[in-house]
């Protein structure tokens, strides 16, 4: 997880706990904010996982390529020499 999407969910927790102690609502009103962060909070996280999934397998496929590519060069030596 890159510095970003963690402080984005630091700085939403800890903007729901302030706004919980300085502001009370009624209980309903409440329960509705934090199911509306800790939707927004999951979404993030998804699009984070998403992200790192994606990054993951492009960087898989790279080192899949440098390791064909040294293999033929090996393999080229080795006919060689």
């Amino acid at each position: 997880m890159d510095n970003s999407a963690k402080g984005f969910g630091i700085g939403l927790l800890v903007g729901l706990a302030l706004g919980l102690l300085f502001a009370p609502r009624p209980g309903k009103e409440t329960r509705t904010i934090l199911k509306n962060g800790f939707e927004t909070i999951k979404d993030r996280a998804i699009e984070v996982m998403e992200e790192a999934g994606e990054k993951s397998a492009e960087m898989l496929e790279r080192s899949a390529e440098t390791v064909r590519a040294k293999s033929t060069e090996a393999a080229g030596k080795m006919k060689r020499g």
